[in-house]
C-alpha cells in the first residue's frame, strides 16, 4: 500500500506540473 501511494502521488505531481 506504501508503494501505491508512492506511485500515485508521483503521478499526480507529473500531471500538476
Amino acid at each position: 500500500f506504501q508503494l501505491f501511494c508512492f506511485m500515485v502521488s508521483f503521478f499526480t505531481l507529473i500531471s500538476l506540473s
